[in-house]
């Protein structure tokens, strides 16, 4: 089953809604555990020994979470994050990750969020098995997130709150995602597959900017209608499940870009890696330290090629560089500032989007090479490129907030809607980027 096709689409998730909204609240998390882990096995790809192991995590973590409700707190969650570590790393490794169970990068940070914040005492260790796997393989989540603060899960899965306004939100969101999926992330992915059958090698300056371009809205659309799906049918379960971008291309400094994007995975660095290092509390060279581990470590968790190590090497580095030397001077650039972010992410998506590194050092020469090229070769796709400029700057989400409440803009989600069925219907989809990670 394709994630978001037609088959979860108007068989799946129809029938879960049906069983879960006569279910009592009580058995909820019953409902979501069980539609869960049946989902997980229709999955494309995913085998059953990968779910098994799923479930055998949730049921370790549980009893670790629990054990902590007495003594040896600290040993007890250094017991659990040495496992969550240990099978992240194996299957990360294991034969180029090609082992890795869909979603286990995301079920596993949740985690171990979790044992932490027993540690911590900002979250209660959950006593029912049954409402702590819900919690850990929600489906809306499962495979690419957005993780979620431990204790607001726990008591929004106590009480999940269903209400027809919540669920006429939460169609409007799922619809939204499903047409930047459909209509911009795998219209662009042409222009970026365009340039890899050419070379990269005979790749014009001015095309290879291009394609660059189309990969970074394409990665854009591609996670952010995910997010924007996976909001959406939280909230048609009665979940607030947190936002996971804020028009991050409209940002004027890359640690701005990251505030932006993947909000619930920076955040999750930020809390359990960066400030347990210490954080900018030590001194300027320990602060250098802890961001260049942080985006090695967000590097790694991506992949563990060399490619993914030099992407979080380079922003780890370019961030620190501008808390230590120009935040002050960005913030005075204006659109200056922007222009400046923008060229640095899109410089750090070629090693993310390219493994190979003589291809990668080719396809650079490329970009900052000479040569002519036609208007004919890029007039094909600039309607398509500018398109998704627009789209990823503020002003389509300031449209959805102003208009949602109107019908006339329920009947245009309804028509993009039924458009996005056909394009899924009659041509070849992508799978979700972020599944591979």
């Amino acid at each position: 089953m394709e994630l978001f096709g037609i088959s979860f689409l108007f068989y799946f998730l129809p029938l879960f809604l049906g069983v879960y909204y006569i279910t009592s609240e009580k058995n909820k998390p019953l409902t979501i555990l069980l539609g869960s882990v049946i989902f997980y096995v229709l999955q494309d790809g995913i085998e059953l020994w990968q779910v098994a192991v799923a479930l055998m995590i949730v049921v370790v973590t549980f009893f670790i979470g629990l054990g902590m409700k007495k003594e040896k707190k600290c040993f007890l969650l250094l017991v659990g994050l040495i496992l969550l570590g240990a099978v992240l790393v194996f299957f990360k490794c294991f034969r180029g990750g090609s082992y890795l169970p869909g979603g286990m990068s995301f079920y596993i940070f949740q985690m171990a969020a979790y044992l932490v914040d027993i540690h911590r005492g900002r979250t209660m260790p959950e006593d029912d098995l049954i409402s702590y796997g819900a919690q850990m393989l929600m489906f809306p989540r499962l495979l690419s997130g957005p993780l979620a603060e431990p204790s607001q899960l726990q008591a929004q899965m106590a009480h999940p709150k269903v209400s027809q306004i919540r669920f006429r939100a939460g169609l409007q969101e799922l619809v939204v995602g499903l047409c930047l999926k459909v209509l911009l992330a795998d219209r662009l992915a042409g222009i970026w597959s365009r340039a890899q059958v050419i070379g990269f090698d005979s790749l014009s300056p001015a095309f290879a900017w291009l394609a660059l371009i189309a990969f970074a809205l394409r990665l854009y659309f591609d996670f952010h209608g995910y997010s924007m799906m996976a909001v959406g049918l939280g909230k048609l379960m009665g979940f607030e499940l947190p936002r996971n971008f804020d028009s991050p291309y409209a940002a004027r400094s890359v640690s701005d870009f990251y505030r932006r994007w993947h909000i619930t995975l920076t955040r999750w660095f930020r809390q359990y890696v960066y400030i347990p290092l210490g954080g900018n509390r030590k001194g300027k060279p320990r602060q250098v330290f802890n961001i260049l581990a942080v985006w090695i470590l967000t590097g790694l968790w991506h992949g563990v090629g060399g490619n993914y190590l030099l992407w979080g090497a380079f922003l780890g580095l370019v961030i620190a560089a501008e808390k230590l030397w120009f935040h002050d001077r960005l913030q005075r650039l204006g659109v200056g500032a922007n222009l400046y972010t923008v060229f640095v992410v899109l410089l750090s998506w070629v090693p993310f989007a390219i493994g190979d590194m003589e291809q990668l050092v080719a396809f650079l020469s490329r970009l900052f090479g000479l040569g002519q090229t036609g208007a004919g070769e890029l007039m094909p796709y600039l309607p398509l490129v500018l398109a998704g400029i627009l789209f990823a700057s503020p002003l389509p989400e300031r449209i959805f907030l102003k208009f949602r409440e109107r019908v006339w803009f329920d009947c245009a989600l309804f028509i993009l809607f039924w458009i996005s069925i056909y394009f899924v219907s009659t041509t070849a989809q992508d799978p979700f980027m972020y599944f591979n990670f």
